[in-house]
């Protein structure tokens, strides 16, 4: 939102710098006789058609945005079943009542300016223990993911039989800090869900962290196919 705005702000100062340069340029040389009355017109045409195609262009742009906080509203409610009137609250204090979604104390330490839908549900996730990150170089403790998604997601003990046998070659930890372990990691613990009808979900926050969660493989498809900017799974992961 911050960005159109400033967009806005930016093409606006910049067709009234050009359109009055223009228009001053054209009069004067009208009034010198050194042009006629029809470049005068094609000037202020010009000039019209830019600021059409500028309208246009982020009327475009505020639909779009207005469509991606609906869809990431839906989504929240998806994979956050089980707190779906919280997470609706603290997700509309967010679109509608920045000074009150600001006082929340789940977003002590970030920057609020900045804040994008996305960002939002992955804050609400975290304080929910289902939502977690994991720093690009990889676990800082072994066997950090599968105990995370155990004790905060299943609930339960889970064979983990490709992750473990994978977890077996690991020798040292640099190795599994090189950042690329981590990518064989999350594929192993993926393929492994996959036999109980869940996925890891990747939430794309644009940072050097892997924000993920896990959700059941119809609701991973929905998600992907509906907000592909905004998630993505493990195919989508490169080292």
């Amino acid at each position: 939102m911050k960005t159109i705005r400033l967009i806005s702000i930016i093409l606006g100062v910049l067709i009234a710098i050009v359109g009055f340069a223009l228009g001053v340029g054209f009069l004067i040389a009208f009034l010198n006789d050194k042009l006629g009355k029809q470049w005068i017109i094609f000037a202020f045409v010009i000039v019209l058609l830019a600021l059409v195609i500028i309208l246009k262009y982020l009327e475009r742009a505020e639909k779009k945005r207005g469509k991606n906080d609906s869809d990431l509203l839906r989504i929240g409610k998806l994979i956050f079943q089980n707190h779906k009137e919280e997470f609706d609250s603290f997700y509309n204090l967010y679109l509608h009542d920045k000074k009150k979604f600001s006082a929340q104390k789940e977003l002590q330490g970030f920057d609020l300016e900045n804040l994008r839908p996305i960002d939002v549900l992955s804050i609400f996730g975290e304080s929910k223990n289902l939502v977690h990150l994991i720093d690009w170089r990889g676990e800082e403790d072994e066997d950090k993911i599968e105990t995370h998604i155990e004790e905060n997601i299943l609930k339960e003990k889970h064979n983990w039989t490709n992750t473990n046998k994978l977890r077996l070659g690991v020798v040292s930890d640099e190795k599994q800090r090189n950042g690329k372990f981590i990518i064989d990691l999350f594929k192993s613990v993926d393929k492994d869900l996959q036999t109980i009808n869940q996925r890891i979900i990747f939430l794309d926050l644009g940072s050097d962290a892997y924000a993920y969660m896990t959700v059941d493989s119809k609701t991973f498809d929905e998600i992907i196919i509906s907000s592909p900017d905004n998630f993505h799974g493990t195919n989508k992961l490169r080292k």
